[in-house]
């Protein structure tokens, strides 16, 4: 096994296969051999990749082609349905496709990249040789490859890679990765970059909640613009789940170089005490650190001038159990004796938590005015109406959305979502026994059975971008032409 570090791409990587932008600079590399080296980056959202093949002059005809596989839940062993392989989509080599494993070379069939990824094949110099050779480069989903940054656990990537030459033999990294994958190639993935939060936004000691610094954070709620290319688009996000509480990295630093050791975390005037790991580069790997407090409820102050996967952690802070409401959080620091002050500035952050799930009930179900039986059959040709709750007790009410699902197509019948409109002293909650809807009704258009869906979603957060916490409720029914 081979691990290749990959470091934060601060700039996002355009695809076009010039691995000369000063984008891919410092890029992990992994040596394939006479095949050439295959680099990476990667930011919150995306790894970017690329397959740099110095002997492959990229001629018509060559029989070239690439694998790359994924081992994405991790184990080490191939997982049916779950573990995917990309490789050029036939019959065009201009777009990438995606299979998943069934088994020791066993695969389903090959289909185009979702949305938002993207590929490209060209002939181009790169820093191994100035004469232009094949180039394949990626960009693809971390949450496709199984990544989830809301940790302080290393986030890796087992892989192996396929290079077929032009003359047609093909060489595997490592050999007969698409029937064992115990041996696969790994890559250790960037957490955030070494400046997370934009300069002048950080908090003077507590830098920020995850991705969001704290000076977007107000009255305890998160509000990035659209231009923030980390986190964007929150508008009165509160908190949930587990967060990492940042610290801020210069302010960091001045206090170790004035002696301090130690700190303790408050929340709301008491000791918040909670524990957690992180990942310490060692001089040649990472290495696992524990974290917790002591007697005294003071945790141990880590040296800024290390690396951690995860860096400036104060606290990763499951709050599930943390009563529902605004929440503030202090921090102060000490020497080595656990007792002497080293003085900072004041700073009290205050987070809005809420780590409930909506209502989401589709309270009737209506045709033509009469309630649907369960599972009810109907006769073609007439409207559905409902009434519906999707609420946040809080006020912390995202969105909901009621759709049709059927075998052939979808429809949103009603949606909403929360915007400076709905902004109240209670944010907004949603509704509550709302029908008919629609109010003219919504007619199926084809006969089949039907499922009704309405999700709410909620305007909450770990900081970290990811999907939002969510409820569901569903109804069944058959819609039948009548001969």
């Amino acid at each position: 096994m081979t691990t290749i570090n990959s470091p934060w791409a601060s700039t996002p990587i355009v695809t076009d296969g010039n691995l000369e932008a000063a984008t891919w600079a410092g890029a992990g590399k992994l040596e394939l051999g006479s095949g050439g080296a295959m680099w990476v980056k990667n930011d919150a959202h995306w790894l970017y990749a690329a397959l740099d093949v110095p002997g492959d002059n990229g001629a018509a005809g060559d029989k070239d082609y690439f694998w790359l596989s994924v081992d994405v839940d991790g184990n080490r062993q191939i997982t049916p349905n779950v573990d995917i392989n990309y490789g050029e989509y036939p019959p065009s080599d201009t777009t990438l496709g995606i299979q998943k494993y069934l088994g020791a070379g066993d695969w389903t069939g090959i289909s185009a990249i979702n949305g938002g990824e993207e590929y490209i094949q060209t002939v181009a110099p790169s820093p191994a040789s100035p004469t232009p050779h094949r180039v394949w480069q990626m960009k693809l989903a971390l949450s496709e490859l199984g990544v989830e940054f809301n940790s302080a656990a290393l986030q890796t990537i087992g892989f192996g890679v396929r290079i077929a030459s032009p003359a047609g033999t093909t060489t595997d990294y490592p050999p007969n990765f698409d029937s064992n994958f115990s041996d696969l190639n790994e890559i250790v993935l960037a957490s955030n970059p070494s400046e997370i939060y934009p300069p002048g936004t950080e908090g003077a000691v507590i830098a920020g909640v995850g991705f969001i610094p704290a000076t977007l954070i107000t009255d305890g709620y998160a509000t990035t613009p659209s231009s923030y290319s980390l986190y964007p688009g929150l508008i009165d996000y509160a908190f949930c789940g587990s967060l990492q509480i940042k610290g801020n990295h210069s302010t960091i630093i001045d206090l170790w170089n004035a002696g301090a050791r130690h700190y303790k975390l408050s929340l709301d005037g008491a000791p918040l005490l909670t524990s957690w790991d992180n990942y310490v580069w060692n001089g040649s790997t990472f290495v696992l650190e524990a974290f917790g407090p002591n007697a005294n409820g003071q945790y141990s102050l880590y040296d800024p001038s290390t690396e951690y996967i995860v860096s400036d952690l104060l606290a990763f802070w499951n709050t599930v159990g943390t009563a529902a409401g605004l929440h503030s959080l202090t921090v102060e620091f000490y020497k080595a004796d656990g007792s002497t002050v080293v003085a900072s500035t004041p700073q009290t952050l205050e987070l809005m938590i809420d780590n409930n799930l909506p209502l989401a009930v589709i309270n009737t179900a209506m045709y033509e005015g009469l309630p649907i039986a369960t599972c009810g059959i109907e006769t073609l040709g007439g409207s559905v109406t409902f009434d519906i709750t999707a609420d946040s007790a809080l006020g912390h009410l995202d969105s909901y959305t009621l759709a049709a699902n059927w075998d052939a197509g979808s429809a949103v019948i009603d949606s909403d979502t929360y915007s400076p409109s709905h902004v109240s002293a209670s944010g907004w909650n949603g509704v509550s026994d709302v029908g008919p809807i629609p109010a003219t009704g919504w007619k199926p258009p084809v006969q089949c059975a039907y499922e009704f869906v309405l999700t709410a979603y909620m305007r909450t957060t770990t900081g970290i971008p990811q999907g939002n916490p969510y409820a569901q409720d569903s109804r069944f029914v058959a819609f039948i032409a009548l001969t």
